[in-house]
């Protein structure tokens, strides 16, 4: 009985075995086809699947896997089969496995010298020089992850995001598990204003390899499309950041202003704290924690950091500027003002370079009545910098507020528009720009040019970045306010919202297009949609219930 069960058993595991053999025996087959079709691809992907017993039996397996990544220019992947297999058979026209394994060896220390000189390059700030490198390295292998890994790295450094994004997703698709990979794709979204999708990059480097870097950013892309007051955000992210690495000042200011947002200003404070205690200077930090002690009545405490202020602000314009902008921002009473265009006139006596320094002279100004003294501010602040879109947009309303003539109006729209070409490289920015000065232009001159020519520059601006949410909005608004063309507009509106479903202005400008066009069941629907990530919205809740009279 033992007998006939052994031998059953060896001839089931003899049909086993021999099923096998046939299977690896067609792939191989297939393997072969592929790579006399120049489909290396599909053909290393078969031969990996051939078991380990037949390729050591049939050492044809290794040759076309040698030969294949030969073929493609992945010479790592050769030369580690290379140096991990006895027997490669190789065919007479090579001069044999020596002198293959020699010549991919020469291969190996030209990328490798070429790496190594990269990150020189890197190190010594030569960023440019680095990338050529880099280049060269993968010239030699396009294949292996290292020279991806370190120019995405440089891409970033260089401010060239899309690259260093495009280096990123050739990776992703390859290695999975390579937490900076995410962390730095994540970091390029996030600086391209693509928040959204900068998010589950952030949180996939976190469960590969939890970092303070992705912890903090993954908590500030959260509080930055949450379209909230930050009273929400995940302070528990930034309790990670912290515990991973106890002095990181931008985590700990972060985690301190939302602690400010929720009323909690001791907690603040505590964070306030930290950042000054190794930085002590940091006028930025010393301010929040003097307001947190005013809302605490710490009238010591408070009155010790505006001295400490005061005594920094001797030597420093932007401590003048600071506190007429907290000043300003504390409330908009008149004596507030004042007291903030005295700081704000400090700063600028210390140091009348700085544009911005006249643009809120000129808000505050602008606030009190003021307009002509604005206007100058303006003009000052123009000169210094001619490419500011907000400082004409601002000269613009002043001259409404202070009556000026349609053709003044006129005359400074255009020189910005004259600004922006000749300063401007041709940029989304640039174009992004002109089509809303336009705009303004049409808004009190109603000259259907002005309209087309903004349409146009908006045109132009999405060939540079068709995934920008403000080019789709602000060609919405277009359509809407100056065409009355409300099919276009609700396009438009509904590209911004798939492109950033928290984009409130566009769900309301959705919503409010279909209803002129009497749309208003789908009206409604688009307010439901937008109280969904807006539910205590009261230009939300008014919609609604305007709608349901319509409907009802």
């Amino acid at each position: 009985m033992k007998r006939l069960i052994t031998i059953l058993l060896i001839g089931v595991s003899f049909q086993s075995f021999s099923q096998k053999e046939q299977s690896n025996r067609k792939l191989f087959k297939v393997a072969q086809k592929h790579f006399s079709e120049k489909a290396y691809t599909e053909s290393i992907d078969l031969l990996y699947k051939i078991d380990t017993a037949y390729t050591l039996k049939h050492p044809k397996v290794n040759y076309y896997r040698l030969r294949s990544f030969l073929e493609m220019g992945n010479i790592h992947e050769a030369y580690e089969i290379l140096s991990s297999t006895r027997e490669v058979k190789v065919p007479r026209k090579m001069t044999g496995l020596g002198a293959v394994k020699k010549q991919i060896e020469g291969k190996i220390r030209a990328y490798d010298s070429l790496v190594t000189l990269a990150k020189k390059n890197f190190s010594d700030n030569y960023v440019n020089t680095a990338i050529s490198k880099i280049n060269r390295a993968i010239a030699i292998d396009s294949f292996y992850f290292q020279a991806y890994v370190l120019r995405s790295e440089l891409y970033y450094e260089n401010i060239e995001f899309e690259k260093a994004i495009e280096d990123c997703n050739r990776l992703t698709s390859r290695i999975k598990n390579i937490p900076e990979v995410y962390l730095r794709r994540g970091l390029a979204n996030y600086h391209r204003g693509r928040k959204e999708k900068a998010l589950p990059d952030f949180t996939k480097s976190i469960s590969l390899k939890p970092s303070a870097k992705a912890y903090y950013y993954r908590a500030k892309t959260t509080c930055q499309t949450s379209n909230t007051d930050c009273s929400d955000c995940p302070i528990k992210d930034l309790d990670s950041a912290i515990a991973l690495q106890r002095d990181y000042r931008r985590a700990l200011t972060l985690r301190g202003d939302l602690y400010v947002s929720k009323n909690q200003y001791e907690k603040a404070i505590v964070d306030f704290n930290t950042v000054l205690k190794k930085e002590p200077d940091d006028l930025d930090v010393l301010f929040k924690r003097a307001e947190c002690h005013v809302q605490l009545n710490h009238d010591s405490e408070a009155e010790a950091d505006y001295k400490r202020i005061t005594e920094m602000s001797a030597y420093l314009p932007t401590a003048f500027f600071r506190k007429g902008f907290y000043s300003a921002k504390r409330n908009y009473h008149p004596d507030s003002l004042k007291s903030a265009i005295s700081y704000y006139n400090r700063a600028i006596t210390l140091d009348s370079s700085v544009s911005f320094y006249y643009y809120y002279r000129a808000i505050s100004k602008k606030m009190r009545s003021n307009y002509s003294g604005a206007i100058k501010d303006l003009d000052k602040a123009i000169r210094l910098e001619p490419v500011n879109f907000d400082y004409y947009n601002d000269r613009n309303t002043c001259h409404y507020l202070k009556r000026s003539s349609y053709r003044k109006r006129k005359q400074d729209l255009q020189e910005g528009i004259r600004n922006f070409k000749a300063h401007e490289t041709d940029s989304l920015t640039k174009h992004y720009h002109i089509s809303k000065t336009y705009r303004l232009l049409f808004n009190f001159l109603s000259e259907d040019s002005y309209l087309d020519q903004s349409l146009n520059h908006l045109d132009n601006a999405l060939e540079f970045d068709e995934g920008n949410v403000a080019i789709h909005y602000e060609k919405g608004l277009l359509y809407k306010l100056g065409l009355k063309d409300y099919s276009k507009a609700i396009k438009s509106f509904q590209k911004a919202i798939s492109i950033d479903a928290r984009h409130l202005q566009s769900h309301l400008n959705l919503a409010w297009c279909l209803n002129f066009n009497n749309q208003f069941s789908a009206s409604y629907k688009a307010f439901l949609e937008a109280e969904k990530y807006f539910p205590n919205n009261a230009q939300v809740q008014q919609g609604l219930n305007a709608l349901k009279r319509k409907i009802n």
